[in-house]
């Protein structure tokens, strides 16, 4: 049975992964996440909320749109 502490976890170390790979690829921090939180349509406030940690939780579709958008910048690996 998958919790709502699993899914933020989950969702944490994914928007950490894509953060990670966006500096590798020359961006800053500030652009990585203005980056993410377009293509997955939440603030810039709430990325950085879900990044740490401190989101008290997640929608379905938020959710969904962050785990789509992993897949297809990191690949489905």
């Amino acid at each position: 049975m998958i919790t709502s502490l699993d899914i933020k976890k989950n969702t944490q170390g994914m928007l950490n992964e894509l953060l990670q790979f966006y500096k590798q690829q020359g961006y800053i921090q500030r652009e990585a996440q203005c980056l993410i939180s377009k293509a997955v349509g939440i603030s810039k406030h709430a990325l950085s909320s879900l990044c740490v940690g401190k989101s008290k939780k997640i929608d379905a579709h938020v959710y969904l749109n962050i785990h789509q958008y992993h897949q297809e910048v990191m690949g489905n690996t």
